[in-house]
């Protein structure tokens, strides 16, 4: 609550930037509640795009954070 959303977009865009110089090529997987409107908007506009049922880290990704896909959205980068 005490930190600003703009903050939060920066430290995500820092993060991303980083990992994609000292990381290339390793992707990033994201597990956000569907009623986080804010970090879904987030997370289109760093590059993030939903995982299809049929995508291939969409099983590995339900199984390391225990969630299946109900009011969760799967997103990679």
């Amino acid at each position: 609550e005490a930190v600003h959303f703009f903050e939060v977009a920066l430290a995500l865009e820092w993060q991303l930037s980083y990992c994609d110089q000292h990381f290339p090529g390793v992707p990033w997987v994201a597990v956000i509640k569907r009623s986080n409107r804010f970090v879904e908007k987030l997370c289109a506009r760093m590059g993030f795009v939903e995982m299809g049922s049929d995508f291939s880290l969409r099983a590995e990704a339900e199984e390391f954070f225990g969630v299946t896909e109900d009011g969760f959205g799967f997103y990679f980068r």
